[in-house]
């Protein structure tokens, strides 16, 4: 019966695509000197093949106006103030919302406007999905990790895990470079990043040959803004947020635009509390033995970023530029267990981090002809060092005296990366080719110290340092060829050769591999309207370092984690056909199967001590169905519904979690925006998730209410949102196996208040680029999409 209603509702969805077209066009008319209001303009919108359908309307008070329920079609659009008068061809194929500029000059020689159409909030394109930020309710007092939430699709979880259509391994690139560092510090870094400083989200779900074939699942391409301001231009930006703790966010940019030259300077500021806490019950099977444990969590940091860059153009067709971005946070995490078996055992750990995160861009961009072919040559290094340390007590009542120990757990990172892009553009096809270079260096050295008469002693048994070096060689092509007028193809073809060594102490491995990744893509043009793409592409995810280090972190006398040296690569195949609609309705069917899959698991010692590692846990697949419909309901109200439904299945081949695990999810999301007078917006959103597995273990159910509020006045904005309005998304996970079951229920602060104010500033004029700045590989995907 659920599983009857799940499918039910989702045809029920679906078939709001094929609704009736109405569109609506709002807007303002402008003086484009004073930008003052025009008020009591008279505006006329027919249809341009015969002249019928004649709407009329006069701008109000503060120049507004709008047209509802108005059919597909090319219209003419007459503005009529005063003295002035134009006429425009207007195609309407979707809403449109824009503000409108004309001269007030008092002659009659003005024949037309300029009508541009406001960007939708999401853009269904053939090869991938844009959510705009900019210019909506979530572009003031945010950051890029909570709005992750905000993207179809998409969930990002109190603790860092991003999950793409519920499941993991996506990847996460900003401005078209990948964010090589250890996925424990994604959320942390994310967070660094201001809604303000964002103009949108791209999300890749079956990423083509030029990107790196590493990762499992979709990439999520965060694309800042560009400065387009001569002179001086920039933004003040400033939110505080209330849980139990109160925590502020501060930032800022400034921009410099002269002649050919660019410069441009970020800077933000966050102080942050987050804490969790659990409870749960463990039941060992064998010996019919329970462990019940209260877990509290809390750290708190405080976090520097700052990003300087500058860009200089050389000629109309080329420019040289770069960029650094240094990221530092000092972190401090205390947690405290309450364990209860035979006796009572209190835990107590205190750990201390100083991440300096320092990023160092330099890139090169040609156009070589007036047909987009393009190169571009980019260099890279990361430097990540974080000199951890932590401090261990445990103890067992009625029982002296206490187990302490210290940990120097320094990691050091080095990134080296060189790449080349090229890009040609043939009369009847693209041809796109380029290498890469990837040089990694990771040195952990973990140092346990006992202590013994009030002395730190090195414990050489528990002791680890670990050496990982990987190198990355790859090259790959593709070509996109338009034919029969309605169909495109794009095939590609990546080869990466692989070199990883690690040592460990006295032990050591080294391993070498060469793979191949082939991708196609097939789209058929249905009508001017509708598209039908069919994709598939091979993905490899190689075990991150952390996952491969050996070193023993004893959690608590019962609870320990390690690495597993001997993991080797997963490999994915995914395949999607997806339907889109007017560039707004989707429809999509996918599979993925994976091979190797690399997860964490537990298992069990004789000492009853729970063991956390990491494993290639044989096969996963997944079938998804899902759907995107935005509907506008009235000039004032849009909503957007995402829902999806899909069947896993793991098959674990030997060990105690032997067996097969699988199960049915679904998703739904569902956000209104209320576009209200005076430039007042509301939006009111909520998702539902049910009954998910991850692995071996089975996710509870899971739902969430927020609401925001945003006021828009002409260079600056007031925002105020309530996340988890009714504080009811806690975390409650089931494991079980052959020799375990677990219960465990976690909450967090996801019940959040908080106000951002954001002033933007300029004192220059705006101007046109002289250089195309999109993304590497927008040439060929603009002749894809036309």
């Amino acid at each position: 019966m659920y599983l009857s209603r799940i499918i039910f509702f989702l045809i029920i969805c679906s078939s709001n695509i094929l609704l009736s077209q109405n569109f609506s066009l709002d807007g303002k008319v402008l003086d484009s000197i004073s930008r003052n209001p025009m008020q009591k303009s008279d505006i006329t919108l027919s249809l341009a093949k015969d002249s019928t359908k004649i709407y009329k309307t006069t701008s109000r008070e503060n120049g507004s106006f709008s047209f509802d329920n108005i059919p597909q079609g090319i219209y003419y659009f007459q503005l009529h103030s005063g003295n002035v008068k134009s006429l425009d061809l207007i195609n309407i194929n979707q809403s449109i919302k824009k503000d409108f500029y004309i001269s007030n000059i008092q002659t009659e020689n003005i024949k037309e406007i300029l009508l541009i159409k406001e960007k939708p909030l999401i853009d269904q394109k053939p090869d991938k999905t844009v959510i705009t930020i900019d210019k909506s309710i979530y572009d003031t007092g945010r950051n890029s990790y909570d709005l992750l939430n905000k993207l179809p699709e998409v969930y990002a979880d109190p603790l860092g895990n991003i999950n793409f259509r519920g499941d993991q391994g996506v990847s996460i690139y900003i401005d078209g470079r990948k964010i090589n560092i250890p996925s424990s510090q994604i959320k942390g870094y994310l967070k660094s990043i201001p809604s303000e400083s964002i103009n949108s989200y791209e999300i890749i779900s079956t990423p083509g040959s030029e990107y790196d074939a590493q990762g499992t699942n979709a990439i999520i391409n965060i694309v800042t803004k560009k400065n387009i301001e001569y002179g001086f231009s920039g933004s003040l930006n400033a939110s505080l947020l209330q849980t139990r703790y109160t925590t502020t966010n501060l930032g800022g940019t400034l921009n410099y635009r002269k002649n050919k030259w660019n410069f441009s300077t970020v800077l933000n500021y966050d102080n942050n509390v987050f804490y969790s806490k659990t409870k749960s019950e463990r039941q060992y099977k064998q010996e019919n033995r329970f462990l019940n444990q209260d877990y509290y969590y809390k750290e708190k940091y405080d976090n520097y970023a700052l990003t300087v860059g500058a860009e200089y153009d050389i000629n109309k067709n080329s420019k040289i530029g770069a960029k650094y971005q240094l990221n530092y946070t000092d972190w401090n995490v205390n947690s405290n267990s309450s364990l209860q078996m035979d006796s009572v055992t209190l835990t107590h750990n205190n750990k201390k981090e100083f991440i300096n995160n320092q990023n160092v861009n330099v890139y090169y961009k040609l156009k070589l002809d007036s047909s987009k072919s393009s190169l571009t040559l980019n260099y890279d290094f990361l430097n990540y060092n974080n000199p951890s340390n932590s401090y261990y007590i445990n103890s067992t009542q009625n029982s002296t005296p206490f187990e302490m120990y210290y940990i120097d757990n320094p990691i050091k990172i080095n990134i080296n990366t060189f790449s080349a892009d090229f890009n040609k553009q043939f009369e009847h096809f693209v041809w796109q080719s380029g290498a890469k270079l990837s040089f990694i260096k990771t040195d952990n050295n973990n140092i346990y110290f006992q202590k013994q008469n009030n002395q730190d002693i090195i414990d050489n048994t528990r002791s680890n340092h670990f050496n990982y070096q990987e190198d990355i060689q790859a090259i790959y092509s593709n070509i996109i060829y338009s034919f029969e007028k309605d169909w495109t193809a794009k095939l590609g073809l990546r080869a990466e050769n692989t070199i990883y060594k690690g040592v460990s102490n006295e032990d050591g491995f080294k391993r070498s591999r060469f793979d191949v990744f082939p991708s196609f893509f097939l789209r058929k043009k249905l009508n001017n309207k509708q598209v039908l793409n069919l994709s598939y592409v091979l993905r490899i995810q190689r075990p991150a370092y952390e996952f491969l280090n050996p070193f023993i972190d004893y959690q608590d006398p019962y609870s320990i984690k390690t690495g597993n040296t001997n993991l080797k690569p997963a490999f994915s195949n995914l395949v999607e056909l997806k339907y889109i609609k007017s560039s707004k309705y989707s429809l999509t069917l996918s599979y993925k199967n994976t091979k190797n899959l690399i997860g964490q698991i537990y298992t069990t010692q004789d000492n009853l001590v729970y063991a956390t590692t990491y494993d290639n846990i044989s096969t996963e697949n997944i079938y998804t169905l899902s759907s995107n419909i935005p509907l506008k309901f009235a000039s004032w109200w849009e909503t957007n519904i995402y829902s999806y439904i899909n069947y896993k299945s793991v098959v674990f081949s030997e060990g105690e979690n032997k067996g097969r695990y699988a199960l049915a999810s679904f998703f739904v999301r569902n956000s209104n925006t209320f576009n209200l007078p005076d430039d007042y917006s509301l939006e009111l959103s909520g998702f539902y998730k049910g009954n998910s597995l991850f692995y071996i273990y089975k996710s509870k159910p899971q739902y969430s209410v927020d609401l925001s509020f945003k006021k828009s006045w002409k260079n600056m904005s007031l925002s105020a949102e309530l996340t988890d309005v009714f504080n009811s998304l806690d975390s409650r996970v089931i494991t079980d196996n052959a020799t375990i079951h677990q219960y465990s229920r976690t909450k967090y602060p996801t019940r959040v208040f908080s106000v951002g104010f954001s002033y933007n500033f300029a004192k220059g004029k705006k101007e046109a680029t002289k250089y195309d700045d999109d993304e590497k590989n927008s040439d060929e995907k603009d002749r894809i999409e036309r």
